[in-house]
């Protein structure tokens, strides 16, 4: 039985195909495979291979198809060579250990129609290169670090799957990919996006899934996010629910509730003292105290509930809150939940400016409910 790929196949210099998938290799990936230079496809996907991809794959000049994918113990970075297969077509790096950068010499790979790389430790972002690839219809870079979504997205025109999900994505979704006119798909789940969803998305005429759970997005019914989703025209599927748990939302507070019966404890009020990020301390009036187990999103904005004894707190049947440092611009809304994960907007107030207070009447009809204030531009 091999175990590694011998060096005397590496003397088969005339060889074009080459597919050793699925059969336990171990081992490196010998140097010498890449002096077979009239190889067309490789495939050593599905093996055990480990050290790092050789830095001379760029000498195969006429490849068509790379697989080196799924061999979990393969690391080191992706070399700039590859940049130099630019016959390339079909590239798939899926399911390995490797780190760094996406090489921007890349973008040399002009007629590169398929980049699978989900599934490895890769960070930063697609390179500005990539606009160069007139043929590429698939991205998949699920399950990495990547940090941000490039503004040339759009200007990677053949488009028509994307898949970012599960990374570190921040920021917000450009502009651009409004201008990806041949998009099916687009997955974004699983990262910590924020802001506004472009009104751009809506000239996708042919995006039949969109995928932005597990963001910071505020895309409850009635939201300009949520219209705009809405609006694209062949949708068949969208999903934008759940919001992550540690989206940084402005501000957020709840109702005290006692911990052997769940009612709420009259004249508690919320001392946001945040313990990890699971758990708000409340004290009540009567210098008792109460633990609820939440997950607490933190702030990043200029205003904040007041947490003192005539601030936030549940009196009389009635959840009554004190917001401080309101801007002067932009709608406050006030949003309920009762999980955190599901938000209903039950008060819009007009642009003020310095401190804004409500009552929520309806409080004492849950066992706890929790409030996020947030700020919606003014059109």
């Amino acid at each position: 039985m091999i175990e590694s790929i011998p060096g005397s196949l590496t003397a088969l210099i005339t060889l074009t195909n080459l597919n050793l998938s699925g059969n336990h290799l171990n081992g490196s990936i010998p140097d010498s495979l890449t002096n077979m230079s009239l190889l067309k496809t490789v495939d050593l996907s599905g093996n055990m291979f480990t050290g790092s991809l050789p830095e001379g794959l760029g000498n195969l000049t006429n490849l068509q198809s790379l697989f080196i994918n799924q061999n979990d113990n393969l690391g080191g970075t992706i070399p700039e060579s590859v940049g130099n297969l630019t016959k390339l077509q079909y590239l798939d790096f899926s399911g390995n250990q490797l780190v760094g950068t996406i090489p921007d010499s890349l973008g040399r790979m002009v007629n590169l129609q398929y980049f699978n790389v989900e599934r490895n430790q890769l960070v930063g972002t697609i390179p500005d290169s990539f606009t160069n690839l007139h043929q590429l219809y698939l991205i998949y870079a699920k399950g990495n670090q990547l940090t941000s979504l490039p503004d040339s997205l759009g200007g990677m025109a053949g488009l028509q799957y994307v898949d970012f999900s599960a990374n570190q994505l921040a920021g917000s979704i450009p502009d651009s990919v409004g201008s990806l006119g041949i998009l099916a798909a687009l997955s974004l789940q699983a990262n910590h996006l924020s802001g506004n969803i472009p009104a751009s998305l809506t000239n996708l005429i042919n995006l039949a899934y969109i995928n932005v759970s597990n963001n910071c997005f505020v895309v409850d019914p009635g939201t300009p996010n949520y219209q705009i989703l809405s609006q694209i025209e062949k949708l068949s599927q969208t999903v934008y629910l759940p919001q992550s748990a540690d989206c940084p939302f402005e501000s957020i507070g709840g109702i005290v509730s006692d911990g052997s019966t769940g009612k709420p404890v009259e004249g508690a009020t919320v001392d946001l003292t945040i313990q990890g990020n699971a758990a708000i301390e409340a004290t009540t009036d009567g210098g008792g105290s109460n633990n609820v187990n939440v997950a607490l999103f933190s702030s990043n904005a200029s205003f904040a509930f007041a947490s003192n004894s005539g601030g936030t707190r549940y009196l009389n049947g009635e959840f009554q809150a004190l917001l401080t440092g309101v801007p002067a611009q932009g709608t406050m809304v006030i949003d309920a939940s009762t999980n955190l994960m599901q938000w209903l907007p039950i008060l819009t107030n007009p642009p003020g400016g310095g401190l804004f207070q409500f009552l929520d009447p309806g409080a004492s009809n849950f066992p706890s409910r929790f409030y996020r204030a947030r700020v919606r531009s003014t059109p």
